[in-house]
């Protein structure tokens, strides 16, 4: 029997099965909203696609994971929330992102509460279906009535007050929750008291700016706030601040720090000499993973002694003596450097040779580094011979997300620019 040639004219995206086409839907829709604020005013992909054909709209209508993220910017736009809750069956995770800044600086305040409402009404009687709810909104006042619903709801929540604060809170069954904060006006202690204590279960923690330190006492005997399930906390701020809050939080379960200083930590030693440091024991005993970007403080070893992944992350020059400290100090456990560094490719020889010498120093105290991970212009640096002198017991490699499970950086909080360096 004669075989019947394959033509490729004749394979059409029409006849594939609706279950492939379902897949292909979902891949093609875009990347979550709270990266890409612009895509509100744009027409969301499932409505395009369900508007192509026949075909197409049934296999759109049919795929409940299509319809679940939600975006509200207008009340006119709480009606297609309407059909998308519907759309997206009873049990689909939902995704809500409202996006309401712009509507409030052209509406009249007055309008405010009536419309906010109305928002909690539409989603509030399903708090075991949603996954993540965004808020983006213009005025400190709107976040503070939004705050108040949000603790009411057990959701898992990001709510954003015109850069002030962002914040996730989540279930311990849910997908990982976070709480992110930007501080381009000043937040008091008991208002972070309240975002923080709100949710049931917070594994995420991000802040980013300042904090009026005034408003804040000094927890130096005891942590005030407990946060039991805190996996992950991201620092942006002053060495002030930083140490403020370091103090004020109880972490056992900490498994992640990452500290970006505006001041090359200024004020850091506030932390470092505290009684609640002077202890035998270690301040978060579970910490692993510890990212320091800009400065990394002489003493950190002895104050984080857990760690095993150290991650010093630089842009520019910065201070060589303090790099060879901290790689030289006693981090009994640590046994993988993540090295970031963006800057002129001439000053990468001197980084290799502070880098290189103290491995070396490890491995004659019976400490070695056992992985190094680079971005990519790093390690093609390295397969060129221009560093010199890292010992055998080092293993260098391109660090991705398979070698490297640091969650922050596994997250939207690294740029997408850095990440594509780093994978190439």
């Amino acid at each position: 029997m004669e075989e019947k040639r394959f033509d490729a004219g004749e394979c059409k995206i029409s006849c594939l099965p609706p279950e492939l086409l379902a897949v292909i839907f979902i891949l093609a829709r875009a990347e979550p909203k709270e990266q890409h604020p612009a895509s509100f005013s744009k027409i969301p992909f499932e409505i395009l696609v369900s508007h192509v054909s026949r075909h197409w709209r049934a296999v759109s209508l049919a795929t409940l994971a299509l319809w679940n993220q939600i975006d509200i910017s207008t009340p006119r736009s709480l009606s297609r929330a309407s059909s998308y809750l519907e759309r997206s069956g009873s049990q689909c995770p939902l995704d809500i992102y409202i996006n309401i800044s712009k509507w409030e600086q052209s509406s009249g305040r007055h309008h405010h509460p009536l419309f906010i409402q109305s928002i909690a009404n539409e989603i509030i009687p399903h708090p075991s279906r949603i996954r993540r709810l965004f808020l983006e909104c213009f005025q400190q006042s709107t976040f503070h009535e939004t705050l108040a619903i949000l603790v009411s709801a057990p959701t898992y929540a990001n709510s954003r007050s015109k850069g002030l604060s962002s914040s996730q809170y989540g279930r311990p069954d849910a997908e990982p929750s976070s709480s992110k904060i930007y501080g381009d006006m000043s937040i008091s202690y008991p208002m972070l008291f309240d975002i923080l204590t709100a949710p049931d279960c917070l594994l995420y923690f991000s802040i980013s700016g300042e904090i009026d330190t005034s408003t804040w006492p000094l927890h130096d005997a005891a942590p005030d706030l407990q946060l039991c399930h805190l996996k992950a906390l991201k620092i942006s701020a002053s060495g002030e601040m930083a140490a403020h809050l370091l103090l004020s939080l109880s972490a056992p379960t900490l498994q992640s720090l990452w500290l970006r200083s505006i001041d090359w930590f200024q004020g850091f030693n506030i932390f470092s000499e505290s009684p609640q440091i002077s202890s035998a024991s270690p301040r978060f005993p579970h910490l692993q993973y510890l990212t320091l970007e800009g400065f990394n403080p002489p003493s950190i070893f002895s104050t984080f002694p857990s760690i095993t992944h150290l991650h010093l992350l630089y842009h520019g020059t910065f201070a060589y003596s303090n790099l060879k400290t901290t790689l030289s100090g006693e981090w009994a456990s640590l046994h993988t450097l993540v090295f970031s560094f963006f800057g002129p490719e001439a000053s990468y020889k001197k980084i290799g040779d502070v880098i290189s010498s103290c491995f070396r120093k490890r491995v004659s105290h019976g400490r070695p580094i056992n992985n190094l991970l680079v971005a990519s212009d790093v390690l093609r640096i390295i397969e060129r011979k221009i560093w010199t002198g890292i010992p055998l017991e080092t293993t260098p490699q391109a660090v991705s997300g398979e070698n490297y499970k640091e969650p922050w950086w596994n997250q939207e909080e690294w740029p997408n620019w850095i990440r594509q360096t780093c994978r190439e």
